[in-house]
């Protein structure tokens, strides 16, 4: 008898360990969720100050970005928010009054390089004659489930796919994912 009384309470024992087992994965899963938001938010600031750095580089050097670099290429045009030697001395250097940004590098710390580069409506389609041509700000290394929730800040839950279309796109499917931000249209399509 008493054998089976410390299998009974074994077994409550293992009964209650299987519940705080799940109330914890439960938890987790919202924590998790939670903390998605919270880096979405904070990124969708990261963004929308970029944007407007981009736009300020714009009107004081009244050239598109790309034209005036001293080594064109989408890395350096990120470098030029920050860093006037990155523009041409050739160019329009005296017409820089940045730093434009406040960090200093073209790596984010979570989420990979950041580059600025020329597309146009979609970030599948090169610039073009006769199209609009856009500035979008990438993110080589992004979490798919943070892209979902910027994708909700950005562009709402309404769109049929929203990895391709809106202001917020991204290409791959796993994790993660690059990141595509349209900023502002670019002054000129090279």
């Amino acid at each position: 008898m008493l054998t089976q009384k410390g299998a009974m309470f074994g077994l409550d024992a293992r009964i209650a360990l299987a519940i705080f087992g799940t109330l914890s994965v439960v938890t987790s899963g919202y924590m998790l969720s939670g903390l998605n938001k919270f880096n979405a938010q904070g990124l969708s600031e990261e963004l929308r100050n970029t944007h407007t750095a981009i736009e300020r580089i714009h009107h004081d050097i009244k050239q598109d970005l790309h034209n005036q670099l001293a080594v064109k290429n989408d890395e350096n045009a990120i470098v030029a928010l920050y860093d006037s030697s990155a523009i041409s001395p050739t160019a329009i250097v005296n017409k820089w009054n940045g730093p434009y940004l406040t960090r200093q590098v073209a790596t984010h710390p979570k989420y990979g390089a950041i580059r600025l580069s020329k597309f146009q409506n979609d970030h599948t389609s090169t610039c073009s004659s006769g199209n609009l041509c856009y500035l979008w700000l990438t993110y080589a290394s992004m979490p798919s489930d943070v892209a979902n929730e910027l994708n909700k800040i950005f562009d709402g839950e309404s769109e049929s796919t929203a990895k391709d279309e809106g202001r917020l796109q991204w290409t791959g499917s796993g994790d993660p994912v690059q990141l595509f931000f349209r900023t502002t249209r670019s002054l000129t399509i090279n």
